[in-house]
């Protein structure tokens, strides 16, 4: 009798379950704007948008990596035409992104934090974002 084994995954593969994942969880209706994969934000948006991008992984009978979510949020005015970082809702997001990724399920994963949830500027645009880098093990026998 032969067993049959899972099926080895790309990057691509695990960019698309996980914001399949993200995109079905709380996150969707907690943000002003939309859930995508990488590369497919709309041009110039100013909406709370999350992005799903796969950044790095390691092959073998266990699939190991990386993918990386970023929640942007739109920087408030501060004194006529200055812009500052909406920091309160910067801390409404990371705390609301540590409650989602700790509730992640999906047959074969096992899914934890690669470092810790932070929030950074994005560069020449008057938003910040926030950052998880979502670790993955995924059993392929």
């Amino acid at each position: 009798v032969r067993i049959q084994s899972a099926m080895k995954k790309t990057g691509s593969t695990f960019e698309k379950e996980v914001f399949q994942l993200i995109r079905d969880s709380p996150l969707k209706t907690a943000i002003s704007g939309g859930i995508y994969r990488d590369g497919m934000r709309p041009f110039n948006s100013h909406q709370e948008d999350a992005i799903v991008s796969f950044l790095t992984g390691i092959d073998g009978q266990f699939q190991r990596g990386i993918v990386n979510i970023n929640i942007f949020i739109p920087d408030i005015e501060f004194g006529g035409q200055n812009r500052v970082k909406n920091i309160a809702r910067c801390n409404q997001i990371e705390e609301l992104c540590q409650g989602v990724i700790s509730s992640l399920k999906k047959d074969g994963y096992r899914f934890s934090l690669d470092s810790l949830i932070q929030t950074f500027k994005a560069e020449e645009t008057d938003q910040h974002f926030v950052n998880v880098k979502l670790r993955f093990d995924y059993v392929t026998f």
